[in-house]
Protein backbone atom coordinates (compact mmCIF):
# COMPACT_ATOMS: atom_id res chain seq x y z
CA UNK A 1 0.00 0.00 0.00
CA UNK A 2 2.93 2.66 0.95
CA UNK A 3 3.92 2.52 -2.62
CA UNK A 4 0.88 3.04 -4.39
CA UNK A 5 0.57 6.58 -4.04
CA UNK A 6 4.11 6.26 -5.90
CA UNK A 7 3.02 5.90 -9.09
CA UNK A 8 4.55 4.86 -12.48
CA UNK A 9 5.57 8.02 -13.99
CA UNK A 10 8.73 8.15 -16.00
CA UNK A 11 10.64 11.23 -16.90
CA UNK A 12 10.13 11.90 -20.50
CA UNK A 13 13.34 13.86 -20.82
CA UNK A 14 15.59 15.23 -18.37
CA UNK A 15 14.10 18.99 -17.10
CA UNK A 16 13.94 21.37 -19.40
CA UNK A 17 15.38 24.47 -19.02
CA UNK A 18 12.80 26.94 -17.80
CA UNK A 19 11.68 24.01 -15.10
CA UNK A 20 15.29 24.12 -13.56
CA UNK A 21 15.20 27.31 -13.45
CA UNK A 22 12.40 27.83 -11.78
CA UNK A 23 13.61 25.47 -8.88
CA UNK A 24 16.73 28.16 -9.06
CA UNK A 25 14.25 30.90 -7.70
CA UNK A 26 13.11 30.07 -4.04
CA UNK A 27 11.80 30.48 -0.55
CA UNK A 28 11.89 27.77 1.95
CA UNK A 29 9.21 28.88 4.20
CA UNK A 30 9.21 26.84 7.96
CA UNK A 31 7.89 27.45 10.95
CA UNK A 32 10.78 27.09 13.11
CA UNK A 33 14.37 28.11 12.57
CA UNK A 34 16.70 25.33 10.33
CA UNK A 35 17.42 22.38 12.99
CA UNK A 36 20.75 21.12 10.97
CA UNK A 37 23.66 22.80 9.66
CA UNK A 38 23.67 20.15 6.62
CA UNK A 39 21.43 17.93 4.68
CA UNK A 40 18.90 17.31 2.13
CA UNK A 41 15.42 19.06 1.45
CA UNK A 42 13.27 16.47 -0.54
CA UNK A 43 9.54 16.84 -1.81
CA UNK A 44 7.59 13.46 -3.07
CA UNK A 45 5.78 16.23 -4.74
CA UNK A 46 4.38 15.92 -9.10
CA UNK A 47 6.73 13.47 -9.23
CA UNK A 48 9.41 13.89 -12.29
CA UNK A 49 8.14 17.30 -12.34
CA UNK A 50 4.73 16.27 -14.04
CA UNK A 51 1.61 18.69 -12.31
CA UNK A 52 -0.73 16.06 -9.87
CA UNK A 53 -4.06 16.72 -8.26
CA UNK A 54 -3.49 18.32 -4.71
CA UNK A 55 -4.78 14.77 -2.76
CA UNK A 56 -2.27 12.78 -4.71
CA UNK A 57 0.56 14.96 -3.21
CA UNK A 58 -0.64 14.35 -0.15
CA UNK A 59 -0.54 11.07 -0.47
CA UNK A 60 2.73 10.95 -1.90
CA UNK A 61 4.09 13.15 0.97
CA UNK A 62 2.65 10.92 3.76
CA UNK A 63 4.12 7.64 1.93
CA UNK A 64 7.14 10.01 2.30
CA UNK A 65 7.25 10.96 6.07
CA UNK A 66 6.32 6.68 6.87
CA UNK A 67 9.69 5.90 4.20
CA UNK A 68 11.51 8.62 6.44
CA UNK A 69 10.60 6.98 9.97
CA UNK A 70 11.37 3.55 8.36
CA UNK A 71 14.38 5.03 7.34
CA UNK A 72 15.05 6.31 11.02
CA UNK A 73 15.88 9.51 9.47
CA UNK A 74 14.86 13.06 11.64
CA UNK A 75 13.24 15.37 9.41
CA UNK A 76 11.90 19.12 9.81
CA UNK A 77 8.71 20.42 7.00
CA UNK A 78 9.30 23.11 5.11
CA UNK A 79 7.54 24.41 1.76
CA UNK A 80 9.66 25.10 -0.68
CA UNK A 81 7.88 27.64 -3.07
CA UNK A 82 8.26 30.39 -5.90
CA UNK A 83 8.71 33.89 -4.99
CA UNK A 84 5.32 34.68 -5.17
CA UNK A 85 3.81 31.82 -3.76
CA UNK A 86 2.64 30.77 -7.42
CA UNK A 87 3.69 27.05 -6.48
CA UNK A 88 4.49 25.60 -3.53
CA UNK A 89 5.70 21.69 -2.85
CA UNK A 90 5.52 20.55 1.19
CA UNK A 91 9.06 19.04 1.74
CA UNK A 92 11.26 17.17 4.09
CA UNK A 93 14.77 18.66 4.93
CA UNK A 94 16.64 15.33 6.73
CA UNK A 95 20.31 15.87 7.80
CA UNK A 96 21.17 12.91 5.74
CA UNK A 97 24.24 13.02 3.25
CA UNK A 98 23.66 13.84 -0.46
CA UNK A 99 24.38 10.53 -2.01
CA UNK A 100 21.41 9.47 0.46
CA UNK A 101 19.42 12.05 -0.42
CA UNK A 102 19.73 11.35 -4.71
CA UNK A 103 18.82 7.58 -3.66
CA UNK A 104 15.65 8.80 -2.03
CA UNK A 105 15.01 11.27 -4.83
CA UNK A 106 15.00 8.63 -7.19
CA UNK A 107 13.14 6.42 -5.10
CA UNK A 108 10.29 8.85 -4.71
CA UNK A 109 10.49 9.85 -8.32
CA UNK A 110 11.66 13.40 -8.19
CA UNK A 111 14.19 15.51 -11.11
CA UNK A 112 16.26 17.20 -8.12
CA UNK A 113 16.83 17.76 -4.69
CA UNK A 114 18.34 20.34 -2.74
CA UNK A 115 21.44 19.66 -0.91
CA UNK A 116 22.82 21.65 2.29
CA UNK A 117 26.25 21.92 3.66
CA UNK A 118 27.98 23.86 5.99
CA UNK A 119 25.06 26.34 5.17
CA UNK A 120 25.52 26.97 2.01
CA UNK A 121 22.58 25.56 -0.52
CA UNK A 122 22.82 23.75 -3.96
CA UNK A 123 20.41 22.61 -6.44
CA UNK A 124 21.37 18.96 -7.66
CA UNK A 125 20.15 16.88 -10.44
CA UNK A 126 18.81 13.62 -9.55
CA UNK A 127 18.04 12.29 -13.16
CA UNK A 128 19.76 13.80 -15.76
CA UNK A 129 23.96 14.86 -16.48
CA UNK A 130 23.61 19.06 -14.63
CA UNK A 131 26.15 19.98 -12.72
CA UNK A 132 25.04 20.96 -9.49
CA UNK A 133 24.25 24.79 -8.81
CA UNK A 134 25.40 26.52 -5.67
CA UNK A 135 22.22 28.85 -4.45
CA UNK A 136 24.23 30.60 -1.47
CA UNK A 137 23.62 30.60 1.76
CA UNK A 138 20.81 28.79 3.14
CA UNK A 139 19.70 31.37 5.41
CA UNK A 140 18.96 33.86 2.44
CA UNK A 141 16.34 31.34 1.45
CA UNK A 142 14.92 29.64 4.76
CA UNK A 143 12.24 31.59 6.47
CA UNK A 144 10.20 31.72 9.60
CA UNK A 145 7.28 32.78 9.20
CA UNK A 146 4.11 30.38 10.57
CA UNK A 147 1.67 32.51 9.30
CA UNK A 148 3.17 32.00 5.24
CA UNK A 149 3.39 28.47 5.97
CA UNK A 150 -0.31 27.71 7.08
CA UNK A 151 -1.23 29.69 4.15
CA UNK A 152 0.85 27.57 1.75
CA UNK A 153 -0.86 24.52 3.50
CA UNK A 154 -4.35 25.90 2.91
CA UNK A 155 -3.25 26.82 -0.72
CA UNK A 156 -1.39 23.06 -1.50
Amino acid sequence: MKENYIQHIQPSQPHDEALWQNYQQLDLIAKQPICWPAGIIITAANPYGQIVARRLNHHRHLALMRLLGQLRWPYQLVWGCALDDSHGELSCYCPVVEIKGRRLAQRMRQLSIYNVDAHSLSLVDCVGQRACIALGNVQNFWQVQPVRYVRLARKF
